[in-house]
């Protein structure tokens, strides 16, 4: 929780207020009557969903047996040889997730949350924080956007391709 208060979280804000779109839409749900930071079918749920793809903590190595003897990207493998997959790679997968460098929150909005869950691992090695996490991001989150103005931001981001920004700096108004 550390990293996300000292990193995550301040650069999904970033990011927020950096495209006045996003901003908006998050702005207008969650003043909204009826928003609850419990569902998982809300704008603000998506983004965090999106930003955790992005910015994945989980650095786990997933070890498979190679079933049958194959070929793949002029790599080959034998059967019963053991591979080692980063999980962090499959979320960047370009035959998985459409520009998977780029900030794309919709992209979550017609999935089952089981592919929502993915950002959290896969199987045995899955993140026992999946459904603690996203609350605690939304709940600051919710805080600061409900409650305060942002005056600034910093960097200006000129796309929504990301890859890293730091430093960065907020400045909010009440």
């Amino acid at each position: 929780f550390i990293f996300i208060i000292n990193y995550l979280l301040p650069n999904l804000l970033c990011i927020i207020v950096n495209f006045k779109d996003i901003y908006e839409k998050l702005i207008n749900e969650i003043n909204h009557t009826s928003f609850n930071i419990y569902e998982t079918n809300t704008y603000l749920h998506y983004c965090v969903i999106e930003h955790i793809r992005l910015f994945n903590t989980i650095n786990i190595n997933i070890q498979r047996s190679v079933k049958e003897d194959m070929i793949y990207n002029d790599i080959q493998f034998k059967k019963n040889e053991q591979i080692f997959i980063l999980f962090s790679s499959i979320l960047r997968n370009k035959d998985e997730f459409y520009k998977p460098d780029h900030f794309i929150p919709e992209r979550w909005e017609n999935s089952n949350m089981n592919d929502q869950e993915i950002v959290f691992g896969i199987g045995p090695q899955q993140c026992p924080s999946k459904t603690i996490t996203p609350i605690y991001y939304k709940s600051i989150l919710y805080h600061l956007l409900s409650k305060f103005t942002y005056k600034e931001v910093t960097p200006n981001l000129e796309s929504k391709e990301l890859y890293f920004i730091n430093p960065y700096e907020i400045r909010f108004s009440i």
